[in-house]
């Protein structure tokens, strides 16, 4: 099975349909990117299937998700990267996890340098 039909068929939203916008199919290229970005398939369709409950018409590319997952990903490699001593204070844990989160997007914006652009 296709990783569009994949994710569509886990996610099972009416506005997320492979078959129905060939775009989706081009561009499941996006799928694998985030998944060599470390998410797996679990995030990816919990992070899509949030943003489709609030989905009010057809999404047509998987690049649409990328913000979203981008954001998941990096607060999940925050949240690994985080060390939780108690003797740092909540303002020295929200600045370690603010850290860990930049690295992790200036990370993914050099993984989609070498995708290459999207086709939006």
């Amino acid at each position: 099975m296709h990783l569009a039909d994949q994710v569509a068929n886990a996610v099972n939203s009416p506005f997320l349909d492979p078959n129905k916008s060939f775009r989706l199919i081009t561009t499941a290229g996006r799928i694998a990117a985030w998944q060599a970005a470390g998410a797996d398939m679990d995030l990816i369709t919990l992070v899509i299937g949030q943003v489709m409950k609030r989905q009010q018409g057809p999404v047509t590319t998987w690049a649409y998700f990328d913000e979203p997952i981008r954001r998941a990903l990096a607060d999940k490699k925050a949240m690994e990267q985080f060390d939780a001593a108690p003797t740092l204070g909540p303002a020295a844990q929200r600045a370690k996890r603010n850290r860990a989160a930049e690295a992790v997007l200036a990370e993914l914006a050099g993984l989609e340098v070498a995708c290459g652009p999207t086709a939006d």
